[in-house]
Order: structure tokens, then C-alpha cells, then sequence
């Protein structure tokens, strides 16, 4: 992934919450460590989904113009 411009976040994400939702989150004692440690089980990389998807679709292509 590129980031070519530096990310304004109360710009990007304001619109995806409500005032409630945000007032809500105040209240939340997740630790960025707990972020981190959840999030490093997941096995592989948004890379390697990627690249298994355009595979997948390639094949797709592939089988069905065979049958035609």
C-alpha cells in the first residue's frame, strides 16, 4: 500500500460515526496493545488475499471461456 497524502483522521472518519457513537467510544478501555495483540493472529496479509482473489478470478475466466 502507497499513502501518497498525509491522512487527516477527524476529516476521513468523522462522517462514519454518529455523535452518539462517538460519545460511546469515549467510555472504551480497549489498549492499543490489546489492538495489537488480537490482530497478530490473523495469519497471512491483505497482499497475500489479494493476490489469492485475482488468482481465483483468473481461473474463472480461464475455465469459462474453455467451456464455450
Amino acid at each position: 500500500m502507497t499513502i501518497t497524502e498525509p491522512m487527516n483522521a477527524d476529516q476521513d472518519i468523522a462522517g462514519y460515526f454518529t455523535p452518539e457513537e462517538w460519545a460511546e467510544a469515549l467510555h472504551d478501555d480497549i489498549l492499543l496493545d490489546e489492538v495489537r495483540s488480537a490482530l497478530s493472529t490473523i495469519s497471512g496479509s491483505l497482499s497475500e488475499s489479494v493476490i489469492e482473489l485475482r488468482e481465483e478470478r483468473e481461473w474463472q475466466i480461464i475455465f469459462s471461456t474453455q467451456a464455450r
